[in-house]
């Protein structure tokens, strides 16, 4: 998560923080990523007091400006502390890489939402000489362990593919195998790359960082394609869309259920944040795509797979948000998210239908519900009786049920104007939630005689 709070700015505002630690916990999430660099006080004592875990992150880039950013940390980086610094606990002759990473260790040691320190963050930008690389890994590590050993560091990799060569000479690999001779290992992007890194790498213990990486906007209905760009900027609302080094929010998440050893995966991103337009980098655009929740707070659509997923409080969720943009028989494509094994739709009280999920286990024993059906979900993986599609290697079936699917119900509508209503079911038949939309009124003006 980034640090800023949308239209509040960059400054840690105390209630827009517990605000979003809130949120995120109604979603389900159990964890926060800094980025990119130390978390404010505030955020960790939220975490602290709400109970959320978090993955301390110091450092984006290191020795060189990241991104054409002259003014970055990178100015200062390896430069040492001259004899007239005024800094508490800074000792002259020490390099700034090291105050700071003290300083952040030292000050965050005691806090209980802390259980993993980070040190980078996709470490090859504007990188022109990786010769120190290694090194400066091996010194930030001694530096950590010389005051806290009791939790495990890591490093933000962006090159996964990388990681499946156990001989790899790339400096962002070696960094992170100086990290992971302890076990540890880390990972950016690409979750169909973690099966290999393991398979290289048994004894790592893997968690992946900036996974999924959607771009979505809220509200957004009238379309399912990938980039819309109709000249509104604004993406579809449907999790249909993610930048090309990314995975959607469903895809990513799968890939989760699916490796037992992969421990988890911190999402690219809980909230909207300022900066780095996406897909959109174009005037007035200045804010991504990527998260669950908008810079406002409010929550887009994916919010609810993921709450589906990571909660147990019956939750059930229609998408569309609205019921007001189509023409009387043209077809909707409704998406509902439960954590329920059953739905049923209805459309002015008329039932269209009641669809169920197939309560699935993996090779590993984890049980979830997805439906069964050949897909082809985006740009993942598959074998040879569903090519492109989600599918489980050694997952335990029951009769019917097949290894691909969806973790959402799907229903086709033909439109009419009123009220969409789901109620999803347990598994002794009750209704345990509901949602609805419903077409808006006769809009009218007021006017007022003065």
């Amino acid at each position: 998560m980034h640090h800023d709070q949308g239209a509040l700015g960059a400054a840690s505002e105390r209630d827009a923080v517990y605000r979003q630690v809130k949120k995120l916990k109604e979603m389900g999430c159990n964890a926060i990523r800094t980025s990119h660099n130390t978390p404010s006080s505030v955020l960790l004592e939220a975490c602290n007091e709400l109970g959320m875990m978090v993955m301390d992150e110091t450092f984006d880039g290191w020795a060189f400006p990241k991104n054409g950013n002259s003014q970055d940390f990178s100015t200062h980086f390896n430069q040492t502390i001259s004899a007239d610094n005024k800094l508490l606990g800074a000792t002259t002759g020490d390099t700034w890489y090291k105050f700071i990473l003290e300083s952040n260790i030292e000050r965050d040691k005691n806090d209980p939402s802390v259980i993993i320190w980070d040190i980078g963050n996709e470490l090859n930008f504007g990188v022109t000489d990786s010769s120190q690389y290694e090194q400066y890994a091996k010194n930030m590590k001694s530096y950590i362990e010389a005051i806290d050993k009791t939790r495990p560091i890591t490093v933000g990799d962006n090159n996964p593919n990388g990681l499946q060569n156990a001989n790899t000479q790339e400096f962002r690999n070696k960094v992170s195998t100086v990290l992971a001779k302890n076990g540890e290992g880390l990972a950016n992007y690409s979750m169909g790359s973690m099966a290999g890194i393991h398979k290289t790498h048994p004894d790592w213990k893997i968690i992946a960082t900036e996974s999924a990486s959607p771009s979505n906007s809220r509200g957004i209905y009238n379309t399912l394609s990938q980039y819309n760009k109709t000249g509104d900027y604004q993406c579809t609302a449907y999790d249909t869309n993610a930048v090309s080094w990314g995975n959607t929010a469903r895809e990513s998440w799968w890939y989760t259920i699916k490796d037992d050893f992969v421990s988890g995966e911190f999402i690219w991103t809980g909230f909207d944040y300022l900066g780095e337009p996406t897909p959109y980098s174009v005037y007035p655009v200045g804010v991504s795509s990527f998260g669950t929740i908008d810079t406002a707070g409010f929550a887009k659509d994916s919010f609810y797979l993921y709450q589906s997923q990571w909660t147990s409080t019956p939750m059930v969720h229609l998408l569309p948000g609205n019921w007001d943009q189509w023409h009387d028989g043209e077809e909707v494509e409704v998406w509902v998210n439960t954590n329920q094994p059953s739905a049923e739709l209805f459309l002015n009280g008329e039932s269209l239908g009641k669809k169920s999920f197939d309560e699935k286990e993996t090779a590993y024993g984890k049980k979830y519900y997805e439906t069964s059906e050949k897909t082809q979900d985006d740009k993942t993986w598959g074998d040879s009786t569903n090519p492109g599609g989600y599918t489980s290697n050694g997952a335990v079936l029951d009769d019917g049920e097949l290894n691909s699917g969806k973790l959402h119900l799907t229903w086709k509508v033909p439109y009419q104007a009123g009220t969409l209503e789901v109620k999803a079911y347990d598994k002794n038949g009750k209704v345990v939630a509901t949602d609805s939309v419903s077409t808006s009124s006769t809009p009218y003006t007021r006017s007022e005689e003065r």
